[in-house]
């Protein structure tokens, strides 16, 4: 079953880098069969917004005819032809406007300073009727925390002080863990705001790992969704 193979590709993801790419590629494969966007990508160019290990474009790749792969830092070389890859801040993108058929986001909005700024990004570089896949864990949920949960449920001070003791870490601040990037709150009420702010329209919105949809249920699906997928299209 798929659910068991994720749990030992999540298991053991942080085992080494090849270790966390498959299970990044693991989880394009199964987002790309389940929401049926194959199809959607063949013959488009794409942008894997916040790329990391480039397991997600590599996956992407396989029906693109272009794939941009964006992130802060860059350390693989893709070598691949269809991959294009750019160090760049997402809240800066620097890609022509109305240029980009499909834009994959997964895991980043919760990671950004100015989540409206990212959003408004998407929507300037999509073509019209552009796609684009952006998924999160949302605030409320205990695992939404990353490193720091389920503690970040307590805010940010007991979250940092809480996670020296239990988990060892080190760092002072959430706004300025892992380096380069921090963690934000971000909830589903707050994604619907922005897309709507930025002239996008959802068209799913998916639990990606729980079999009962509860991401469409109000309320229940700020703590228990889990990790929520939207796909949203230029109006």
């Amino acid at each position: 079953m798929k659910i068991i193979d994720f749990y030992w590709v999540s298991k053991n993801r942080f085992n080494s880098e090849k270790h966390y790419l498959k299970f990044q590629q693991f989880q394009a494969e199964w987002i790309l069969d389940r929401l049926n966007l194959k199809e959607t990508l063949r013959g488009k160019k794409v942008l894997d917004l916040a790329c990391g290990n480039g397991g997600y474009t590599f996956e992407l790749s396989k029906y693109a005819d272009l794939v941009y792969a964006l992130d802060l830092h860059i350390s693989r070389n893709f070598n691949k032809s269809n991959i294009i890859p750019i160090e760049a801040d997402a809240l800066d993108i620097p890609i022509e406007d109305n240029s980009i058929d499909f834009v994959f986001c997964s895991s980043l909005i919760e990671h950004v300073t100015d989540q409206n700024r990212l959003v408004s990004e998407i929507n300037r570089i999509l073509v019209p009727d552009g796609i684009c896949y952006l998924s999160t864990i949302p605030w409320y949920c205990p695992l939404a925390g990353h490193g720091f949960k389920p503690f970040h449920l307590l805010g940010y001070r007991l979250a940092v002080k809480l996670s020296k003791i239990f988990y060892g870490k080190d760092e002072e601040k959430l706004k300025t863990a892992w380096c380069d990037w921090g963690l934000y709150p971000i909830t589903l009420k707050e994604i619907k705001k922005l897309a709507r702010k930025n002239n996008l329209k959802i068209l799913n919105m998916t639990s990606r790992w729980i079999p009962l949809n509860i991401a469409k249920i109000p309320y229940l699906n700020e703590v228990f969704a889990g990790h929520v997928e939207f796909i949203l299209q230029i109006k």
